[in-house]
């Protein structure tokens, strides 16, 4: 073999499936090009120049052709078109039928281009496409009912003409409907549109719920375009905008890749509920949803609702923010929120029935109140969380409701030093002079918490003698000077209430502020001055004499009568006298300090020559002297005696 030129080799290289990915080629005019299926761009791999050889001589004339024949396709047939030869259809089982000779060459080119010639290359182009169509016709692809197109990777199933909802409608009039991917709905394949304010996906967002099945199942909400920016987290380009107002019946639950990265934005009108649920409850899984600010400058829409359940609401990793309200209580008794996020409210939940709340590592700022109930028993429940910057009540009842309230290994801090935004608290203010909890009689529980007093001025009001509150482990960080120092007492409840304490404190205390109010009982220390508690019935208390009884005063160093109880024991005390000590009573002990049957008990004489006194306490709290002696010094303090 001899060469009259020389040789030219390539090496080309190993085309390899990516990830379960179709290997496409393509020739153009200047190369053979290829990419794995779904790529946005091609590869050169030859150009076209190394595959052409010189110019050979030009061949012989051939016999002249036969006539053509048109193949007759009717709506319903699979058909499938080689964009290399659209005059010879093949017969075959592709999504679209259709008779090409109806088509003019353009016509075919955008109807190739479109499906290429099975599946569209996006959903936009799919729901833009004016040429599929029920029936054959000039410039019109004939598609049958329950036939399934392609876009975008998303599959569709043709419909009747007079198919009921749900269904999209192409610009042609042709109805599909989105296939599921298992229990979910991806809201791109139901139409919706990323990155722009001016769209409105909530009909894209309400047909993803309306093709679930009745059992429900989860709604997809895509990553945006965007860039993930820990210093601007809300980039336009990842939010999905939507308007109108949408409504579940089924259990859903809306899911998707990150709070910043899948961002439903909601910029509806005034006084809307944007996501309502039925009685099944909503969940939301690894999403944001965002308010718009109103035309007033207001942070959030006046009146804007972000959802409202008549069954439980769950989040999972998820962010809300920007709204009047995050939610009214409508129904469910088991809400649950674990590791989110929510800010900038003006009320969090309102209205609700405080029946096992829970909240496990949430994040709260920015708001006036985050919950107010006003029903139910508790508990209402916070892990591991974060409350910071609110102007008005972090948790609070209405109507005299009474509750449980638990926070174990919570952080709390006001920020005094920080404006507050227009809708939040009043206009220029800052996030100062709040309170912690006012809860009715219910019961607060907080154990190994960390709690920074600047900008508020309780921990705890209540209103109910029978409040109980427990304290224990926790860490109050004090502030004593300017705006700080804002604090007046810790735990403040009506007379009557148990609290049972023992904390730690940092820094010290403003000029004025105690611990707490008078507890009836409970146990515990005062931190603020490092004594025991003092509880209102361990105070002792000086009787009202009768009869010419009263306080000896002639040894020095004795004390004045006196009663307390402690516990159910009452004890008596001090050293008295009186003028006749046979059958008079000495003075009347009031309800709670009496026992439940006559009580007998000896006063002794602490001088020589008097005789020891009895006296008779009764039920209904009257201390008569029975024997001794006229004018004897008596002494009470061996006194004691239960009331049950």
């Amino acid at each position: 073999m001899s060469l009259t030129a020389p040789i030219r080799l390539r090496v080309l290289p190993r085309l390899i499936p990516i990830d379960g990915k179709n290997v496409e080629l393509r020739s153009t005019s200047s190369a053979v090009e290829w990419r794995n299926e779904g790529d946005d761009s091609w590869r050169v791999l030859v150009p076209i120049s190394e595959l052409t050889g010189p110019e050979g001589p030009k061949g012989d004339k051939g016999d002249p052709g036969q006539d053509g024949t048109m193949t007759s396709v009717q709506p319903g047939d699979n058909v499938i078109v080689d964009a290399a030869d659209p005059a010879n259809p093949v017969i075959s089982t592709p999504s679209v039928s259709y008779n090409p000779q109806s088509l003019s060459l353009a016509q075919q080119l955008q109807a190739q281009a479109n499906i290429g010639p099975v599946k569209f290359d996006t959903v936009a182009g799919l729901l833009s496409d004016t040429i599929l169509d029920y029936t054959p016709a000039s410039g019109r692809v004939a598609v049958a009912p329950g036939k399934d197109i392609e876009a975008q990777g998303f599959r569709y199933r043709v419909l009747a003409a007079d198919e009921a909802y749900p269904y999209i409608q192409l610009a042609g009039g042709l109805r599909v409907r989105p296939l599921l991917d298992g229990d979910s709905a991806n809201i791109l394949a139901c139409g919706a549109n990323v990155g722009s304010y001016a769209v409105n996906n909530g009909p894209a967002l309400q047909l993803a719920h309306d093709i679930l099945p009745a059992g429900g199942g989860r709604i997809y909400i895509p990553r945006g375009a965007g860039p993930i920016n820990a210093a601007s987290p809300y980039q336009e380009a990842n939010r999905w905008a939507f308007s109108t107002p949408v409504s579940f019946t089924k259990p859903v639950t809306l899911c998707g890749d990150g709070w910043e990265s899948s961002v439903l934005f909601w910029n509806g009108p005034r006084d809307t509920i944007a996501i309502s649920a039925g009685v099944y409850g909503i969940s939301f899984e690894d999403i944001g949803i965002r308010g718009a600010s109103d035309a007033d400058g207001t942070v959030y829409i006046l009146g804007s609702e972000c959802v409202r359940s008549q069954g439980d609401i769950r989040t999972l990793r998820s962010d809300f923010s920007f709204f009047q309200r995050f939610s009214t209580w409508a129904g469910g008794y088991y809400h649950k929120h674990i590791g989110s996020k929510f800010h900038r409210f003006k009320t969090m939940f309102q209205d609700y029935t405080a029946n096992n709340v829970q909240f496990g590592f949430c994040y709260f700022s920015r708001f006036e109140r985050l919950i107010l109930c006003n029903g139910g028993m508790g508990p209402v429940n916070f892990v591991g969380c974060s409350i910071e910057a609110f102007t008005s009540i972090a948790i609070g009842s209405t109507g005299g409701a009474s509750f449980a309230v638990n926070l174990n290994g919570c952080y709390i801090e006001n920020y005094p030093e920080l404006e507050t935004e227009k809708g939040i608290g009043a206009d220029g203010s800052t996030y100062n002079t709040g309170y912690l909890v006012t809860n009715g009689s219910g019961t607060l529980t907080i154990k190994g918490s960390a709690i920074s007093t600047k900008g508020i001025i309780r921990v705890l009001t209540t209103g109910g003698a029978n409040s109980h509150v427990v304290s224990l482990g926790n860490r109050f960080i004090l502030f004593n000077s300017g705006s700080n120092a804002t604090l007046t007492q810790v735990f403040n409840a009506s007379a009557g209430y148990t609290l049972i304490s023992d904390d730690h404190i940092v820094g010290s205390p403003p000029s004025g502020a105690t611990w707490c109010s008078t507890p009836a009982r409970g146990s515990g220390h005062n931190p603020f001055t490092g004594a025991p508690i003092v509880f209102s019935s361990e105070a002792w208390t000086a009787p009202t004499f009768e009869n010419g009884w009263k306080n000896d005063t002639s040894i020095s160093g004795a004390a004045t009568a006196a009663y307390c109880k402690i516990g159910q024991w009452v004890y008596l005390r001090g050293l008295i006298t009186g003028a006749d000590s046979t059958g008079t009573t000495a003075f009347t002990l009031p309800a709670g300090f009496r026992p439940a049957s006559r009580v007998y008990a000896v006063a002794h004489a602490v001088a020589t020559g008097e005789d020891e006194t009895t006296f008779a306490i009764n039920t209904d709290g009257t201390v008569v002297a029975t024997t001794g002696t006229t004018g004897a010094k008596l002494s009470l303090d061996q006194i004691r005696f239960r009331t049950v």
